[in-house]
């Protein structure tokens, strides 16, 4: 309310002699609009609008008051003031132009509600879907972005987009993965993770469904935690127990024997951009850039207050590199593919025992393979919660 009156022009005048009330009255009978009035030492005070005093100065005369002008605000007497600086007239024009142009684009999005995916994640989504900072708010369909980063981003159970002002809110709920069973209270099951032939079991807790020497396929019941005792009364337990089985698992790797390598010759090309919310200046002469470069994007906003804003620097680098042919003997990729092999034994049998493993070394399509078939014996019981309808 203070800034429209600003922009209107005030004037704070003084009045005495004559009749005031009946100046008042009159004033105010004719719509006039006049405030703070205030009346110190026989004198009165007040404020009204600058279109409204000429109007209020011939009134005064006919009630023989006499109205003087005490103080002038406002963005009209300021404009008047500096009538003759040209250059300031037009450079405040273009300030506030710039000012009403800012609110048609979006300087902030922030991302609420999220725990497994990161904010660079969605905000990645929400820039493939044509939200980011210095988009245009002009037709811009915020429900068909949302929709789109519904189907982009994996385990969101609903997205919304709110704007506020200059800013939009990302908020998302992920969907709850099932917790694992870290108590010994909670009633469960024991299941096969793995198909097999049972070999060992210890049991603990719960009710067997199965025996040694049996085939199970991933996803059998072995332990129930369901079970009845000798008054037929049902009871839930928290199944425990180790069921080691043989199982067998096939696995195959490969090496292409001809393969491509990049090799950076060290040349290096930057070309640079002045972004202005969404638009790119090129501040560089376009001269083609021949050869065979990898590209990196490096951004450098704005920073105000704290706040980045939709304008800053790109730089773009343009990193040559050459394409060299590699080729591998046979024995150079069995070496390199015993190496993996020996990796991933390490991290996927870590806590089983390799019973067998059998090799098969093939030249196939260009590449070395060796296919390896395992058997082991693991503990192939997994816990999963009985749901109980209430």
């Amino acid at each position: 309310m203070k800034l429209f009156k600003y922009c209107r022009g005030v004037i704070r005048f003084r009045a005495y002699g004559g009749y005031f009330e009946r100046f008042l009255n009159e004033a105010q009978s004719e719509g006039f609009q006049l405030w703070n009035i205030q009346k110190r030492n026989g004198i009165y005070y007040g404020r009204t609008r600058i279109k409204n005093y000429l109007k209020l100065a011939r009134l005064a005369r006919k009630c023989g008051v006499r109205l003087r002008t005490e103080q002038r605000n406002g963005l009209p007497f300021l404009l008047h003031r500096y009538r003759k600086r040209i250059g300031l007239v037009i450079g405040v024009f273009f300030f506030l132009t710039f000012l009403l142009m800012m609110q048609n684009f979006i300087w902030e999005i922030e991302v609420t509600g999220n725990n497994t995916l990161t904010t660079e994640q969605i905000l990645s989504v929400a820039r493939e879907s044509g939200l980011q900072r210095g988009t245009s708010l002009i037709g811009l369909n915020l429900r068909v972005i949302q929709k789109d980063m519904e189907y982009h981003l994996p385990g969101v159970a609903w997205l919304t987009l709110n704007r506020k002002g200059s800013k939009v809110v990302i908020e998302l709920h992920e969907t709850e993965k099932k917790p694992d069973i870290a108590d010994d209270q909670t009633p469960c099951n024991l299941i096969a993770k793995k198909d097999g032939v049972i070999k060992y079991m210890e049991i603990y807790e719960g009710e067997k469904m199965v025996k040694v020497k049996d085939s199970v396929c991933k996803g059998d019941l072995l332990v129930s935690g369901v079970t009845e005792d000798k008054f037929q009364q049902t009871r839930l337990l928290h199944s425990e127990g180790k069921v080691i089985a043989e199982t067998y698992t096939e696995k195959t790797f490969s090496l292409p024997l001809e393969t491509e390598e990049k090799k950076y010759t060290g040349m290096v090309k930057t070309r640079k951009h002045l972004n202005l919310f969404g638009f790119k200046l090129p501040l560089f002469i376009a001269v083609p850039i021949e050869g065979t470069y990898e590209k990196e994007l490096t951004q450098e906003p704005l920073i105000l207050f704290g706040k980045e804003l939709p304008i800053g620097l790109e730089k773009m680098e343009y990193k040559e590199y050459q394409t060299i042919k590699k080729s591998y003997t046979n024995e150079e990729a069995e070496e390199i593919l015993m190496k993996q092999i020996s990796e991933f034994e390490k991290k996927e049998w870590e806590n089983a025992k390799i019973i067998s493993r059998k090799m098969v070394k093939t030249e196939n399509n260009g590449a070395y393979v060796i296919k390896v078939d395992y058997i082991c014996e693991e503990d192939i019981a997994q816990k999963e919660e009985i749901m109980i309808n209430e």
